[in-house]
């Protein structure tokens, strides 16, 4: 647990319940609203506001100064400044991606309207919304931040803004032990992806990869700049892998697959849904070219390890404890749902799975996290999720998907390297899968219309 001290502006929960009170019960016989301002102000002075306090303040004052008697485009001005920061302060702290994720994309993720990022886009670059339309969205604002942030203060006060704002996204029925540990486990993650500049190195990685995929740097090679920053980068990232935390593994979240979901979750070894769409991008073999050298640096494990997550997260959440499902969303580690990103996972899927289960060790196949003792079990693991993931693929992905990771699967087991290594049971069964995948595929484009004459022109 982080045991630095938080300095926050008001001395308990109290007040803040006290405030909420101010904000959002009054009468004309008793209004409170104006006191609520000043006490807001005062706090500013003292420390930084949580985000949902000082948007509160600020629209709630915009609103009582609209009462005619100041010019009416001041006061759209003022409501229109106000609902960008509003809208800007509760989603920017979730662009963490290595690109820029649509706000459309995060507002749905903490449940505000997309109508206030309709709104803001029309401030910010077209003309200012007409007045009743403002008075209208701050209302609309003010309820929403009662809803997801004043009545939210009493069940976690022990975080400071930002861990105020993120318990938006999912808040579940846990005990206190068990929201303590989420808050543990999520500071401990994050302070340790600042400490090895985990997103830092990954970026530094990218660059000097994309100089000369063809030439291979190691770890230790002082030759040249570019070496010496390419050894660099991957020492940290290595160390970072080998680094345990106590407790972590309680929701496997051993630092490999925190790493793992670095590179799916920020978008570095896939496209986006809006980059796919926007510069009709596919799946590059020549990103796994590019990353390979790394994970062949860290190490046939990593891989497993890494193909287990890209399971998890195409299988998604569903099946997650709430302790490890507001942990996920919180490290902003959710389900990958669009059909394009989940193509390209499918791709990496196939590079990994070959990856495990071809390594000349025998020993490498002795895994006591995954339960696995030799290379036939994990096989069998292998194969009992590949049916699970099937399952929960878009129906229109499904066949065509599937079909390739099972095809490189029988590919290994028929190489006269690793034949002997598996039973012909596992081959004949994932060549009976098969065909049943390619029968479907088949009988699913038979059934297929025509383009009409629209689509074709």
């Amino acid at each position: 647990m982080n045991q630095n001290p938080v300095i926050v502006a008001y001395k308990s929960v109290d007040d803040l319940k006290t405030v909420k009170d101010w904000f959002y019960n009054f009468t004309p016989e008793k209004d409170n609203r104006q006191r609520a301002i000043d006490k807001v102000k005062a706090w500013s002075s003292r420390a930084r506001l949580p985000h949902g306090l000082e948007a509160t303040s600020l629209l709630t004052s915009i609103h009582l100064s609209d009462n005619g008697s100041s010019d009416s485009s001041v006061i759209q001005l003022s409501y229109s400044m106000a609902l960008i920061r509003f809208v800007n302060g509760l989603l920017d702290p979730f662009q963490q991606s290595n690109y820029a994720i649509p706000l459309h994309h995060l507002a749905k993720s903490v449940n505000l309207p997309s109508f206030f990022v309709e709104l803001r886009h029309m401030a910010t670059h077209e003309g200012l919304p007409s007045l009743p339309m403002l008075r209208i969205a701050c209302t609309s604002a003010l309820n929403w931040l009662y809803d997801h942030y004043w009545c939210l203060i009493e069940e976690d006060v022990t975080d400071n803004g930002d861990e105020l704002e993120e318990d938006i996204i999912a808040k579940k029925s846990l005990t206190d032990s068990e929201l303590l540990y989420v808050n543990e486990t999520v500071g401990q993650v994050k302070a340790d992806l600042d400490r090895f500049q985990v997103v830092n190195n990954l970026k530094i990685y990218k660059k000097l990869r994309k100089q000369n995929l063809d030439v291979v740097n190691r770890l230790g090679d002082n030759s040249n700049e570019t070496a010496t920053k390419y050894s660099k980068c991957v020492s940290k990232l290595k160390i970072f892998v080998n680094t345990k935390r106590q407790g972590l593994n309680l929701v496997g979240l051993v630092y490999p697959v925190v790493l793992a979901r670095v590179l799916v979750h920020q978008y570095f070894i896939i496209y986006s849904h809006d980059r796919v769409q926007d510069k009709k991008l596919k799946f590059n073999p020549l990103i796994i070219k590019l990353y390979r050298p790394l994970f062949d640096e860290l190490g046939f494990l990593f891989k497993v390890r890494f193909m287990i997550a890209i399971m998890d997260i195409l299988v998604g959440d569903r099946k997650q404890r709430n302790v490890d499902s507001l942990i996920f969303q919180k490290l902003h580690y959710g389900e990958i749902t669009q059909c394009d990103e989940v193509i390209q996972l499918m791709e990496w899927l196939n590079y990994f799975v070959e990856e495990a289960l071809i390594s000349p060790h025998t020993q490498d196949y002795t895994i006591e996290e995954l339960n696995v003792t030799n290379r036939a079990s994990l096989l069998k693991l292998i194969i009992e999720k590949l049916h699970v993931i099937y399952e929960n693929l878009p129906s229109e992905i499904a066949c065509s998907s599937m079909i390739k990771v099972v095809s490189a699967i029988i590919s290994v087991l028929t190489n006269k390297k690793y034949k002997n290594f598996y039973k012909d049971d596992k081959r004949q069964q994932l060549e009976t899968w098969k065909k049943h995948l390619v029968h479907l595929q088949d009988t699913k484009t038979s059934y297929e219309l025509p383009p009409s004459l629209d689509d074709i022109l």
